[in-house]
């Protein structure tokens, strides 16, 4: 998609109020700034680009409940994300993590964070959070587990 069809959806959810967009496989290297203008936005589709990080304004979408950031390019989980407190579904697999820090933990909300694919060679000691979650760490290079996995 050309970034004036890439504008133009943006548009278009603005004017109509829609609660989805999908911006998937457009090779973004960034995030549109015109998006975190859509806080009544409750999915967000931006898998399969190129995306190596996520700004600080991606706190402006209060009312995001799904974000899917798969396949791109991201090589740590933004704090950011714990802010968006009703963020219940977050895809961050295929990237490129290597080790997920403290912040996952602080997801309160998230019912499913899937981390398949990335290269993950451990997980925080807290990861359980504050709620009971769904977990995907498939296919990762995990030498261990913490047992907090299991209570989730």
């Amino acid at each position: 998609m050309t970034p004036y069809k890439i504008r133009s959806k943006i548009q278009q959810v603005k004017e109509q109020r829609l609660t989805e967009l999908d911006l998937s496989a457009n090779s973004l290297t960034e995030i549109p700034t015109e998006v975190f203008e859509l806080a009544w936005l409750e999915t967000l589709n931006l898998s399969y680009n190129k995306l190596t990080t996520v700004p600080e304004t991606i706190t402006r979408l209060t009312n995001l409940s799904q974000l899917d950031l798969s396949h791109n390019k991201l090589t740590n989980i933004p704090t950011s994300l714990t802010r968006l407190t009703n963020l219940s579904q977050l895809n961050l697999g295929t990237n490129k993590l290597i080790t997920v820090q403290e912040p996952i933990a602080s997801l309160s909300n998230s019912s499913l964070v899937k981390l398949r694919k990335p290269k993950l060679a451990n997980l925080p000691k807290n990861i359980r959070g504050r709620s009971k979650s769904l977990l995907d760490i498939s296919a990762n290079k995990l030498t261990e587990i913490p047992s907090e996995v299991f209570e989730l």
